[in-house]
């Protein structure tokens, strides 16, 4: 399992890639919590409890979840662009940080679900 400190790394080198910028940021040996700003009305927040096993990650766009993957122990699930309410099961090796900060940006950026 990954350190807290490892899953900054990996995040800051993914927002750096993706020219995003990093608006908040909480570490401790447990929890790592990040804001990651894309546009001026949209950020990307990852939430990251590691003694829990919970991952959640949102896209907020004009101060409302657009879409997000949520992981609760074994309980994956993904909040649909299409339906950010609705709780969609996925399986758990799903859940890719590169690839959702990737769709995460596409969608603040107007670029579609890609």
């Amino acid at each position: 399992m990954a350190t807290t400190e490892q899953i900054r790394e990996e995040v800051r080198l993914l927002a750096e890639k993706n020219s995003l910028s990093i608006l908040f940021e909480k570490i401790n040996p447990y929890i790592y919590s990040v804001r990651l700003g894309v546009s001026e009305n949209c950020f990307i927040q990852l939430y990251f409890n590691l003694s829990k096993e919970k991952f959640l990650m949102a896209v907020v766009k004009e101060e409302v979840r657009i879409y997000g993957f949520d992981r609760l122990d074994e309980d994956c699930h993904e909040h649909p662009v299409e339906n950010p309410e609705k709780h969609v099961k996925k399986p758990c090796n799903k859940m890719d940080l590169a690839k959702f900060l990737d769709r995460a940006t596409n969608l603040c950026r107007g670029e579609g679900y890609g």
